[in-house]
C-alpha cells in the first residue's frame, strides 16, 4: 500500500523500489562528491523530497557544545533559523534525546504525542507564522555510529496520506548519507581514542593493546594511556571530544555539584551510572558523563531530574567520581 492506503500491483512495487534506489545513489554520489553538505543540499533537496513523497523537510545539526540542534536547512518559508535543545518537550528535540525515530500521523493530536513521550507537545506556532499546516511527520535522528550528529524532520507526504514503515527506512537510509558527509565535515573520528591515533600520539596497535589490557581489567583505557604513553587528560579529552562531539570536561575543584539537582539523587546510583550533574537547575541541568552516545542513560537521566532541557559533556570516570567525593578503587 501507498500513503493514502491504496493496495499496488507486484510490478508497480518493483518498478517504484528501483525508482528510489537509483534517487538514493545518486543523492549518495552527490553529497559525496561536494566539498561540504551545504555547498550541495540545496541541490539534492528536489531529490529528497522526491524520494520520500514529503512535502517539506528540515535538517538539524547538533551544535558544536552539544547543547542543541539547530536548522541548518530547511524548504519551505519557515520562519528563520531554528533552535532547539535536546529534550522532550518538542519532536525533533526527543528525537535528538531519545536517537529513536517516530512516525507521527496527526500532530495536532496530543494523545499520539504523549504515548510516544508524556511531555512531548507540537509547536502549532510556526504553523501561524509560516501558513503552512503540518498534518503528520517523521523524524529520524542522523547518526554515525552512536554518535548523534543531528535529525531529519520531514512533514506531511504528498499525497495527504500517513508516512509508512517503508517511508521510515527510506528516511533512514537519507539520515545513513548525510552523517556520512557531516561527520566528514566536523572530522568525527570511529572510537573515542582514534583521534589520538590520527594524531600521532600512539599507533593503532598501541591503542589496540592498551584496549585488551583495560579488558583484562589493568586499568581503564585513559589510566593505561596516561602511566604508558604519559598523555596528559587533555590530550586525552579532545579525543573524546572528536568522537562524541560535544565538549570534554576535566575535574576542577573549583566546581561543586549544585545541591538542587544532588538532592534527589542517589549517591550510589549516580557511582554505578557514572554521571553527575555538574552545574544548571531544574530549567536546564549540564551533566557530565563517560558515555554521551548512551541514549538509554541520557532517557533514564531525563526521567530521573525531569528537567527542561539538558547540556552533556563528555568526562572520564576518574573525574565523575571526584566530583561525586569517591576514588575510582572505591567505585562499587
Amino acid at each position: 500500500m501507498d500513503g493514502t492506503g491504496t493496495t499496488m500491483s507486484a510490478a508497480d512495487i518493483s518498478r517504484r523500489a528501483m525508482e528510489q534506489q537509483g534517487q538514493l545513489n545518486s543523492i549518495y554520489e552527490r553529497i559525496q562528491q561536494a566539498e561540504r553538505l551545504e555547498d550541495v543540499i540545496w541541490d539534492v533537496a528536489p531529490d529528497i523530497l522526491e524520494v520520500l513523497q514529503t512535502e517539506r523537510m528540515t535538517i538539524y545539526e547538533r551544535s558544536p557544545d552539544g547543547s542543541e540542534i539547530v536548522s541548518r536547512f530547511k524548504t519551505g518559508d519557515d520562519i528563520g533559523v531554528i533552535r532547539l535543545p535536546l529534550s522532550p518537550s518538542s519532536i525533533a528535540g526527543y528525537v535528538a534525546m531519545s536517537q529513536n525515530p517516530v512516525r507521527i500521523d496527526d500532530v495536532y493530536d496530543p494523545q499520539q504525542l504523549t504515548s510516544i513521550h508524556s511531555r512531548l507537545r507540537f509547536d502549532y506556532s510556526y504553523d501561524q507564522v509560516g501558513g503552512f499546516l503540518t498534518r503528520t511527520m517523521m523524524g529520524v535522528p542522523i547518526c554515525f555510529g552512536d554518535t548523534l550528529l543531528g535529525v531529519l524532520q520531514v512533514m506531511n507526504r504528498v499525497d495527504e496520506g500517513v508516512f509508512t514503515d517503508g517511508d521510515l527506512l527510506l528516511a533512514q537510509e537519507i539520515c545513513r548519507i548525510l552523517a556520512q558527509k557531516i561527520r566528514y565535515d566536523r572530522e568525527s573520528t570511529e572510537g573515542p581514542y582514534e583521534y589520538l591515533v590520527v594524531q600521532g600520539k600512539v599507533t593503532r596497535q598501541q591503542l589496540e593493546e592498551i584496549e585488551q589490557a583495560a579488558s583484562d581489567g589493568v586499568g581503564s583505557i585513559p589510566y593505561l594511556l596516561k602511566t604508558t604513553f604519559d598523555l596528559t587528560t587533555e590530550e586525552i579529552g579532545e579525543s573524546l571530544e572528536q568522537y562524541y562531539q560535544v565538549p570534554f570536561m576535566g575535574y576542577n575543584e573549583a566546581v561543586v555539584p549544585p545541591e538542587a539537582l544532588l538532592e534527589s539523587l542517589n549517591k550510589s546510583f549516580l557511582i554505578r551510572n557514572t554521571w553527575v550533574p555538574v552545574s544548571g537547575n531544574r530549567e536546564r541541568a549540564v551533566i557530565l558523563i563517560d558515555n554521551p552516545n548512551d541514549a538509554q542513560r541520557i532517557m533514564d537521566i531525563q526521567g530521573i531530574l525531569n528537567a527542561d532541557s539538558y547540556e552533556f559533556m563528555v568526562g572520564l570516570e576518574e573525574d565523575i567520581l571526584r566530583y561525586l567525593g569517591v576514588a575510582p578503587d572505591e567505585k562499587e
